[in-house]
């Protein structure tokens, strides 16, 4: 699990590396068309060219970065929803026995290993607790 973790916020930060190197790139661009429109005199030349506007760049750009950042947006919200499912299928799912849900207390608690008693208690029609109680530890056995 803490593989696909990995991969995954790994996976979205490559996307939003990439995301970040076009917003960076087209903001040079129209700092650079800007710069040459006001102080070297050339970027109209230039823009007559390709035949854009300033403000048709300017509103590319705003509609670029508006994309970008839906884009970031739900590259989060898909992420943490990712990391939401990882934590419901850690969370123990409920035992039932014969129909009912059943609790299990052990005693001393933490034990692992070694023989228990069972003690299955009925509390109501719905709910039973099973007691464990060990008899003999791991180590005593062999």
């Amino acid at each position: 699990m803490e593989s696909d973790v990995e991969r995954k916020k790994e996976k979205s930060k490559g996307v939003l590396k990439v995301l970040m190197l076009f917003s960076m790139i087209y903001f040079f661009f129209v700092s650079f068309m800007i710069f040459s429109i006001y102080y070297l005199k050339l970027g109209y030349d230039i823009l007559q060219k390709v035949k854009l506007t300033l403000p048709g760049i300017i509103l590319v750009g705003c509609i670029l970065y508006a994309a970008f950042t839906i884009v970031a947006i739900s590259i989060y919200i898909d992420y943490r929803s990712f990391l939401r499912k990882i934590e419901e299928r850690k969370k123990p799912k409920p035992i039932f026995y014969k129909g009912k849900r059943m609790y299990v207390y052990t005693y001393p608690e933490g034990a692992k290993g070694g023989i228990f008693s069972r003690t299955i208690i009925p509390i109501d029609e719905d709910t039973v607790i099973n007691v464990r109680c060990q008899i003999l530890k791991a180590d005593e056995i062999w």
